[in-house]
């Protein structure tokens, strides 16, 4: 079935070698103008393989997942508006689908955006990649589904609400971060991107940072966590002051401190996005981080009436089953045979 016909404008994402859900349909509808489907979306014609070239083209061919955004145009061949809204649209439900979960995405994702003007002749108007989120070969794998999909398509609606207004400036500087530490293939400098994410919401006052840390992230995470809130802390200033974040580390081994830190890098980046699905999925709770005034006051509220808007905590114990730490090699880690464990 070719999801793009004559006439219409389109922007679409490659996802080559994604691990997607056995049961996930070959293709689907997730918003007026926004599908995905398994297979290419329409005929591979000689015309179109000349215009992204036979390296491309092979890729797209392998494809697991394609996110496609498209619609009617009365003017196919020129590259307007209608493009760039297009363009946005499928890298918004891109951006979101990262932020539902992990992606294990082993080749670079690439975007394709152009019309399709008769049943056999499109038009490429431009190729272009992105940056592939970094993938983490000892986590349990999630492959993606129907559910997270759909899921993503919510999150790809309500973003726009944050973009272009003074309301949520903070907001956005969160997301930005999180973006950082998800391309980022180092784990200390991905873990310093996450705090700062987490360090956002909570809003510590200044001179008090570490300590108000420790004790905010009791409505993420529930009692019991402020050594671990303490440590992630301390992760992150040494990141951010050039000190080797190994060195923070509390391990009778080399080996595993260095494991203990890509560890809390995982769990840094769960905690992350949680907090920011926080805020995607509950209207109510985004008027209390609207501005830095709200969200002091939010934070002046007593524990009850914050547990009441900001709901469960993250069950940590779920995030630390699908932390394979076993299987964490000595080169992850930047150990070898002329730099042994001890």
């Amino acid at each position: 079935m070719n999801l793009i016909g004559s006439g219409e404008k389109y922007a679409l994402i490659v996802m080559p070698e994604t691990i997607v859900d056995q049961d996930l349909p070959t293709q689907g509808q997730l918003a007026a103008d926004l599908w995905f489907s398994r297979q290419l979306p329409f005929d591979l014609s000689p015309t179109w393989v000349e215009w992204i070239g036979a390296v491309r083209a092979n890729e797209v061919k392998r494809a697991s997942l394609f996110l496609i955004s498209k619609g009617p145009s009365s003017k196919p061949d020129i590259l307007d508006a209608e493009n760039e809204f297009y363009k946005r649209r499928v890298g918004t439900l891109y951006w979101s689908l990262i932020l539902s979960g992990l992606i294990y995405c082993y080749r670079t994702p690439f975007s394709i955006i152009g019309a399709a003007r008769t049943p056999d002749l499109e038009i490429v108007r431009s190729v272009g990649e992105f940056r592939q989120p970094h993938v983490v070969s000892w986590m349990e794998q999630e492959a993606i589904d129907l559910k997270r999909l759909q899921h993503a398509a919510q999150y790809a609606a309500t973003i726009p609400d944050f973009e272009g207004s003074n309301r949520f400036d903070r907001f956005g500087r969160i997301m930005r971060a999180f973006h950082d530490g998800i391309i980022s293939h180092h784990p200390p400098d991905s873990l310093h991107q996450f705090v700062r994410c987490v360090e956002g919401f909570l809003y510590p006052d200044p001179g008090k940072s570490t300590k108000q840390f420790k004790s905010r992230t009791e409505l993420l995470l529930g009692h019991g966590f402020h050594d671990f809130a303490g440590e992630l802390y301390e992760i992150r200033n040494a990141v951010e002051h050039l000190h080797d974040p190994v060195s923070v580390m509390k391990a009778a081994t080399e080996r595993q401190r260095r494991v203990n830190l890509f560890v809390r890098a995982a769990q840094a980046e769960a905690l992350a996005r949680y907090c920011i699905q926080k805020l995607l999925d509950n209207p109510t709770l985004r008027t209390h981080f609207e501005t830095d005034a709200a969200i002091k006051a939010f934070w002046m509220m007593s524990q009850d009436e914050k547990r009441k808007l900001w709901g469960a905590p993250l069950n940590m114990n779920t995030i630390n089953k699908m932390i394979r730490s076993d299987m964490i090699r000595d080169e992850d880690i930047g150990l070898n045979k002329t730099n042994p464990s001890p």
